[in-house]
């Protein structure tokens, strides 16, 4: 390699495997994916292959300090984000007696009233200025928020004409156990387009129903799975959130097939774990350790890939940083109190504020706690080379985990996991894109369009 072009490689790349002649490499800061020969090293390349690599973020000049790079990024997510996100806990109520809620003694009798809408109206047009958002999400939650069709379909109409007027289309989005029906329908879809469900299932009917019965003990599997039938008949968008435990995964495979079955694969699946994250579910049986994690992900991703189910994976650096270190997500509670955190919202101790007694939050200690987190000064952390991804992880897991959300917090991306998804990630898109890289005359391939982005 010529003297003069003063490169070193890049603290981020990952090497996800190694085949006979080749090595697949994996930028974690600039979402890169490149095929190397083995045998070569880069002072040996070609100035073509340097160029690749340069352009690639593999070799990166001498004097940059790619921390910096994450520093930079995760400033601009804090403070320059256009996408506004409202987490509305609408109610605390459920008609489902799960398990493992983490909410349900937190305010099972609190619910947003009509009253109340003004003020989280003159909250939402206070933010979108503050912030130019150019962006708006907004999360109904619960407890089961489908139990409150009066106040979400006013909300929807009023922050769809703050929209309006100023050029917003608002996307909703419903956090649902799966058993209700609106009463006025899946028309909602077509009142409100942009408009999905997040819709929970933990596994074939004896499963499920035994960790989530309904409050009067009866199933409530069946309700969901039709719900789901409508949903998709209706055209409406939803999306299959399957929860695991550290026993009830096995049983996954068989819901599996039994989507497939139904059809309903065709709609977005993630997978979720149980983990102990609040009081009430600490003592949960079947809740996860980030241990075990690695392992049973990738076992329920190659279920999956035998189904020819494509997963919702993100690897991508881009937008990684938890949208509670940033000014422009907030939660608000039944009571109105505003955090930061929708882990959080049981303990009032973590509240930056109360919509009714002012219409801004409070900027005190407990706000700036998140908007000071800086990952890069975390000693594992800075060293680590999922950092780009990870960004620290979730900063309410970390609260209940270590009393703090200035630590780090790998949660279920680490190295290995980001090493796992990559590789399915490649399988699963390019699979003959290595014997073909091997028999070429080509010192590095590019892999193009690899941006992971989801399905």
């Amino acid at each position: 390699m010529n003297d003069t072009i003063l490169v070193k490689e890049s603290g981020f790349n990952m090497i996800l495997q190694e085949y006979n002649n080749s090595i697949l490499v994996f930028n974690t800061l600039q979402d890169s994916l490149t095929l190397r020969k083995k045998k070569i090293s880069y002072s040996e390349m070609s100035l073509k292959s340097v160029d690749v690599l340069h352009k690639q973020g593999m070799l990166i000049n001498s004097t940059i300090d790619e921390l910096q790079i994450i520093r930079h990024r995760a400033n601009v997510q804090k403070y320059g984000g256009k996408r506004l996100h409202i987490f509305l806990t609408l109610t605390g109520a459920c008609n489902c007696n799960c398990q493992y809620c983490f909410a349900k003694d937190c305010y099972s009798n609190g619910r947003i009233t009509e009253e109340d809408i003004p003020y989280i109206i003159a909250f939402i047009k206070r933010q979108i200025q503050v912030n130019r958002s150019t962006l708006l999400n907004i999360d109904f939650f619960g407890g089961q928020p489908l139990l409150c069709e009066k106040i979400y379909l006013e909300l929807m109409s009023k922050i769809t004409d703050i929209g309006k007027a100023i050029g917003i289309s608002p996307e909703f989005q419903f956090y649902t156990n799966g058993t209700i029906e609106p009463q006025c329908g899946f028309e909602v879809f077509k009142k409100f387009p942009k408009t999905s469900l997040l819709i929970t299932l933990d596994g074939l009917k004896d499963v499920h129903d035994n960790l989530r019965p309904l409050v009067s003990g009866k199933s409530s599997y069946d309700a969901i799975i039709n719900n789901l039938k409508s949903i998709q008949t209706a055209g409406g968008k939803a999306i299959i959130r399957i929860n695991y435990g550290k026993e009830s995964y096995r049983n996954v495979p068989y819901l599996l097939d039994e989507l497939v079955r139904l059809g309903l694969h065709r709609l977005p699946i993630e997978f979720y774990p149980v983990q102990n994250m609040s009081d009430s579910s600490s003592d949960y049986p079947e809740a996860i350790d980030a241990a075990s994690l690695v392992t049973i992900n990738e076992f329920l991703w190659k279920e999956a890939e035998k189904r020819g189910i494509r997963l919702s994976l993100r690897t991508t650096s881009s937008n990684c940083y938890c949208t509670a270190f940033t000014n422009s997500m907030f939660v608000i509670d039944p009571m109105l109190n505003v955090y930061k955190c929708a882990l959080l919202q049981c303990d009032r101790k973590y509240s930056i504020g109360n919509l009714k007694r002012q219409t801004q939050y409070n900027r005190d200690n407990t706000y700036y706690d998140w908007m000071t987190y800086d990952p890069t000064s975390e000693a594992l952390c800075s060293k680590c080379i999922s950092l780009p991804i990870c960004a620290g992880g979730c900063g309410g897991s970390g609260i209940f985990r270590y009393g703090t959300q200035h630590h780090s917090n790998c949660y279920d991306l680490s190295p290995l996991m980001v090493k796992k998804r990559m590789r399915y990630y490649f399988a699963s898109h390019y699979p003959t894109i290595v014997s073909q890289f091997e028999q070429s005359e080509l010192e590095v391939l590019a892999v193009e369009n690899a941006k992971y982005a989801e399905p």
